[in-house]
């Protein structure tokens, strides 16, 4: 099981911030809804921000300091009647408490241990945003590979499957169980397939392995498509990157639902697209006007 940390470096290791900085002992915090983080990563702060903006109701956030998550949380937000957990770690920490608790920014609910009930704003685009990207960018691919620890994320490639089945496209899947395998694995699943589909894998993905899967990919001609803008400016063909203000509203509607009694129906947040025309010079794909257009950013 891949713990807390290691899932915090994941999301350091791709950029989304240089690192997490610890903030001072938090107040008590007041109104209907609290928001709860432990870590300044630029991506959190980006939801809180959303949420705060889009929520159109009394509430406060928290930063809260290391150690002890849930004490910190019973002792702060104590009358709350929702509380917005940003991030695994005090996302399990208030639901320990049996508090009324949404979250967001958590890359796994099960691998967090999470109860499948609890409300949360998936961290990715769907599927099938994402193989609608990658249909309309590369219209000749057929088949498609995913390297993957299947202890990790079976369900995930399980709907990745679906998505391109769904549009005519075939999986090719490849697993692994620790990253030591990945160069290996990934040698052996390129010459049989048209595109590389990179998931949110922390088996896979890590700061050692990414210019393994973003270089390798590249010198035998193989497109790579991933999530993050930093691959995408690493060398993926194209990335579709959940954008943290939809996550933030999304998170919003469904407080207002949960203080209404309701129970919120949560789905992906939009993404934004990203490409690399250098990648795609390289590999002798033209990107065309439209999909141009369509991109919030095109490294040249």
């Amino acid at each position: 099981m891949t713990s807390f940390r290691s899932r915090a470096a994941h999301l350091a290791a791709l950029a989304l911030a240089a690192g997490a900085a610890a903030g001072p002992s938090p107040a008590r915090a007041t109104g209907e809804v609290v928001v709860i983080r432990s870590t300044d990563l630029p991506a959190y702060r980006a939801v809180e921000q959303s949420f705060l903006a889009s929520a159109g109701m009394a509430g406060r956030a928290l930063q809260l300091a290391p150690g002890n998550l849930a004490e910190q949380v019973r002792i702060t937000t104590s009358g709350a009647k929702v509380l917005f957990a940003i991030g695994p770690d005090v996302a399990v920490a208030a639901a320990s408490l049996g508090a009324p608790v949404l979250y967001a920014m958590v890359p796994s609910a099960a691998g967090a241990g999470l109860d499948p009930a609890l409300p949360g704003v998936p961290m990715y685009v769907s599927p099938g945003h994402q193989v609608r990207a990658l249909h309309t960018a590369l219209p000749r691919a057929q088949r498609v590979g995913i390297l993957y620890d299947p202890a990790i994320s079976s369900g995930q490639v399980a709907e990745c499957e679906s998505a391109l089945l769904g549009a005519g496209l075939r999986l090719v899947r490849k697993e692994v169980s620790s990253r030591a395998e990945v160069p290996g694995a990934l040698r052996q699943l390129l010459p049989g397939v048209d595109v590389l589909w990179l998931v949110p894998d922390t088996t896979v993905i890590g700061a050692e392995t990414l210019r393994v899967l973003l270089q390798t990919p590249l010198a035998a001609k193989v497109p790579v498509v991933g999530y993050t803008e930093i691959m995408a400016r690493a060398g993926a063909l194209l990335t579709v990157e959940a954008r943290w203000d939809d996550v933030g509203r999304k998170a919003a509607a469904a407080a207002k639902k949960m203080l209404a009694g309701g129970k919120p129906a949560l789905s992906a947040p939009d993404g934004a697209l990203y490409l690399n025309a250098r990648t795609a010079s390289a590999l002798g794909i033209e990107l065309s006007p439209q999909l141009r257009a369509e991109a919030a950013h095109v490294f040249e």
